[in-house]
C-alpha cells in the first residue's frame, strides 16, 4: 500500500534536517494562500476488512492513504 505521494515516513524522518526549511516555507505559503496544493487532495483508497465474511462488500471499509507531507502539515 502506497501513500498518494509515495513517500515513506521513515525516509522523511531520515532527511528531516534538510526538509525543515523548505517545508516551513511551503507550509507558510499554504497558510497565507488559504489553500492546499492539488497533490495533497489526492488519496489512494484501499479496502480494509472489518469482520464477518470476506466475500461481502459491506464487510470492508474504505481507508484513504493521503500525502505524507499533508499529514505532517
Amino acid at each position: 500500500m502506497a501513500c498518494a505521494d509515495e513517500f515513506v515516513p521513515r525516509f522523511l524522518n531520515l532527511i528531516r534536517q534538510e526538509l525543515a526549511c523548505p517545508l516551513t516555507i511551503l507550509f507558510q505559503n499554504t497558510m497565507a494562500c488559504e489553500s492546499v496544493p492539488d497533490d495533497w487532495k489526492e488519496a489512494n483508497v484501499v479496502p480494509v476488512y472489518k469482520g464477518e465474511s470476506r466475500n461481502v462488500a459491506t464487510d470492508y471499509r474504505p481507508f484513504s492513504l493521503t500525502s505524507q507531507l499533508y499529514n505532517v502539515f
